[in-house]
This record gives C-alpha cells, structure tokens and sequence, in this order.
C-alpha cells in the first residue's frame, strides 16, 4: 500500500475525506466514496478552497469545483458524474465545442465544472443536495495517488 504524506496545515473542517485512493474508487465500482474507509488528514492540506467562493445559490453562474495550492491537480465527480478532463476549465469554440486550450483558471490551480447550461436541470448539477467529490492528487505522482474529499452544495 502506497501512502502519500503532505507537510504543512491541517485540513479545514468543511470536506470529509471519504477514500485514500483510486482503489478504494475501484473497488466501488468506479463510484468515489462509496467506501466506508476513511484516512487521516494530511499534514498539508492542498486545497485552498471549493468554488465558487461567492456563496450558496451561485453555482448555475459560476464553475463549481476546487482550488489547490501548486503541484496538485484534481479529478472531480459531480453527483455520481465523473467529469471528463475536456469538460473542466474548458474553452469553447465558436461552433460551441470544447478545445484542449489551458485555461487561465487552470494554471492557477482550480479544477473547475460548468456553469452548466439548463442548470439546475441540466444532466450534472441539480437545484439541490449536490455533492462534489475532488479526487486531488500530487502532480508527480498522477491520479492513482489521489485523496478524496467531499463537499455538498444547493445551486438554489
């Protein structure tokens, strides 16, 4: 078993650490959290914050998702929704399309979905009891090192 340490503050009291890895993700059927194995907090907590910042109600207006400190990357399940890479921070084309761009967002550490068209009723984001799981991850050692962490959110 792989265990990954991070040097530094404690975690916030807002998310719950609900898995320790990928495998836990497996072995759940591909269902992050579905485990009732939890870990403990790491000495550093990468994230700085969850999005959007500007309060409960926001999230059919702004990009709902995670802000980390440099070196880390997240993956991010909406309510049960893995998000594709090409769906986070994305820029559009004028045909309305999605291009592999960077965003600026991006580069500055947040992992971001949406605002989703039709929300609340769109395929992702309902009007409430959503939940969000980030999957964060050191850079250096990819995704199959990630630590899940929870938050729940109303986008009305």
């Amino acid at each position: 078993m792989l265990a990954t340490t991070y040097q530094g503050e404690r975690l916030p009291d807002g998310p719950n650490i609900v898995g320790n890895d990928r495998a836990s993700v497996a072995a759940n059927g591909g269902v992050p959290g579905g485990s009732t194995q939890t870990t403990t907090p790491q000495a550093v907590n990468p994230i700085e914050g969850f999005l959007p910042r500007s309060g409960e109600g926001s999230a059919c207006r702004e990009a709902v998702g995670v802000d980390l400190i440099d070196g880390f990357a997240a993956t991010l399940t909406i309510n049960g929704i893995t998000i594709a890479a090409e769906e986070m921070n994305v820029v559009l084309n004028e045909d309305g399309e999605p291009t592999n761009e960077v965003t600026a967002s991006r580069s500055l550490g947040h992992y971001t979905f949406g605002p989703e068209p039709a929300c609340p009723n769109g395929s992702v984001i309902r009007a409430t009891d959503n939940v969000m799981q980030a999957c964060v991850y050191r850079l250096i050692e990819g995704p199959g090192t990630c630590v899940v962490s929870e938050i729940s959110f109303d986008a009305l």
